[in-house]
């Protein structure tokens, strides 16, 4: 795959990633609400997508830089993930928390607000 083709396919799922965190930003601005709960509730579920988002970069630098970490960690040399696949699992993943999220702000919103 060329170099231009990889980076258009990393902006476009960036863009995936803003759209689907942006609308949580923007309904916590209009009202005064207590985020704190919200966080302690979602914190374990973030905490295992940046952890599949940063085994996705250690990925990539190890690559990078030559070191057969397929060797190192005695994976199956036929089936093992690449840089791309972890961090597209954790797009997914955050695509995901971030929907149940928002649905959770929403129901909060008419359930104390109507």
């Amino acid at each position: 795959m060329k170099y231009a083709e990889l980076l258009k396919e990393l902006k476009e799922k960036f863009a995936v990633y803003v759209y689907c965190f942006f609308p949580a930003v923007l309904t916590m601005k209009e009202h005064q609400v207590d985020w704190v709960p919200a966080l302690r509730m979602y914190r374990g579920v973030f905490l295992v997508v940046l952890f599949i988002f940063l085994l996705g970069v250690n990925t990539y630098g190890w690559r990078s830089s030559g070191v057969n970490h397929v060797l190192i960690f005695e994976l199956d040399p036929r089936h093992h993930l690449a840089h791309q696949e972890f961090m597209e699992v954790s797009l997914v993943l955050r695509c995901v928390l971030s929907s149940v999220y928002f649905l959770s702000i929403l129901y909060y919103y008419y359930y104390y607000y109507y």
